[in-house]
């Protein structure tokens, strides 16, 4: 029987933690909006600025991560989440106010998307010292609870409306806080003072990579065929987060509720568990850049399944596609840039990876909200299909062969 080693035990609630809190504020931010008489137009314009904060608060935080000798990783991402959790707060005494609530949602959602590639980056910093951690395991943990969440919060929503959101993610949130101040596994045989000497390594490992540290732009440079990979997946996630932020808009046009939304995010979810749980197992078998091809493909073949869906039960049974789409693509692509990208330049690299979905998700934004003003969901979801096909088409092209990883590396 498979046992997890106490290290990935406790990585592995942090990231349940993350995306159950990611899962209370961002995909249920349209129906929290909705509910305070926002207009879809407003609503994407909303989301847009979230994820353009986020787009640069991620290299900002990663190149400051990379050079600083004043601050750890965990002390950073705890102050990021102390922020998130008073603007969540405020967010609840100024409810009555669109524009306060607005402002306050852009900024605490948007600090929240983008500690992601730190929460990622925990995992290989420990890894450096010899501490196993399987984050394929780890990430399988967070799609459950984003899974469990959804469909609780889906029910409780029903029932007793959207009013108590921020509530439940500053809760959340400050769960979150509290695991990874306490996140400090150890490796066996080691002695305490080891330990604190290795975790003291650990938050100033990045200090080595101060001279050779580079900007964003001599990084595209540097990694060309991986700029394009990036793209390319940000053209993929545009369909992906049309689908996600608008979902509530989705279902209702096919006579479902928040309840069935909450169904439908926790099937998606909970497909994606067991291929996480298999990931380290089946990376011994196929490359990830087999595997994130093979993800770029069930992503457009879920897109245009969701446009051709005509009522609830077809929309569940696309959701369950998800499990070669997303739940392939959230590991490959994180053991990916930690196989492709030098070690001075990981955490941009990783950095990188969320911009393709911070991106991806600025346009599903502006171009959902705007859209689904003048058409109905059905146009949109069509044309998401379009740009998902475009978009898995430069991932394959774009992948690294693992003969070519090896090349860079050496």
């Amino acid at each position: 029987m498979y046992r997890l080693s106490f290290a990935t035990t406790k990585y592995s609630i942090i990231q349940a933690l993350y995306w159950s809190t990611y899962c209370m504020m961002l995909s249920f931010s349209a129906v929290y909006l909705l509910a305070r008489q926002y207009n879809n137009s407003e609503i994407g314009a909303v989301l847009a600025l979230i994820n353009i904060l986020a787009l640069f608060l991620q290299p900002a935080m990663a190149a400051y991560i990379d050079k600083t000798k004043k601050i750890g990783l965990k002390q950073f991402i705890a102050i990021l989440l102390v922020s998130v959790t008073s603007l969540s707060l405020l967010i609840v005494f100024t409810a009555g106010s669109k524009y306060t609530v607005a402002l306050f949602m852009i900024l605490s959602f948007g600090i929240l998307a983008s500690i992601q590639p730190l929460i990622n980056s925990i995992c290989f910093e420990y890894e450096k010292l010899g501490i196993r951690i399987n984050f394929g395991v780890a990430r399988g943990f967070g799609s459950g609870a984003y899974a469990v969440t959804s469909i609780i919060l889906g029910t409780v929503v029903k029932k007793m409306g959207a009013d108590w959101l921020p509530i439940y993610y500053s809760l959340s949130t400050l769960l979150l806080l509290a695991m990874v101040l306490k996140f400090s596994p150890r490796k066996q045989g080691l002695s305490a003072m080891a330990d604190v000497s290795n975790e003291f390594k650990i938050e100033t490992s990045a200090i080595s990579s101060i001279n050779v540290s580079m900007s964003m732009s001599a990084f595209l440079k540097k990694y060309k065929r991986f700029t394009v990979f990036v793209l390319g997946t940000s053209l993929v996630f545009v369909p992906h987060i049309l689908i996600n932020s608008f979902m509530i808009q989705i279902i209702t046009s096919i006579g479902g509720t928040s309840s069935e939304m909450g169904t439908a995010t926790f099937l998606a979810a909970i497909t994606e568990i067991p291929i996480m749980f298999a990931f380290s197992r089946l990376m011994k078998k196929v490359s990830c850049g087999t595997l994130l091809k093979i993800s770029a493909v069930i992503f457009t073949i879920k897109h245009l399944m969701t446009y051709l869906a005509p009522s609830i039960p077809i929309f569940y049974m696309t959701q369950l596609l998800q499990i070669g789409a997303f739940g392939l693509y959230a590991p490959a692509s994180v053991y990916y840039v930690n196989h492709i990208i030098n070690k001075d330049d990981l955490v941009k690299g990783q950095a990188m990876v969320t911009n393709a979905l911070t991106l991806g998700s600025i346009l599903a934004s502006i171009i959902g909200g705007v859209l689904l003003d003048y058409v109905d969901p059905k146009s949109v979801l069509l044309f998401g299909g379009i740009v998902s096909i475009v978009g898995s088409t430069l991932m394959i092209l774009s992948v690294e062969t693992q003969g070519q990883v090896v090349q860079i590396l050496e």
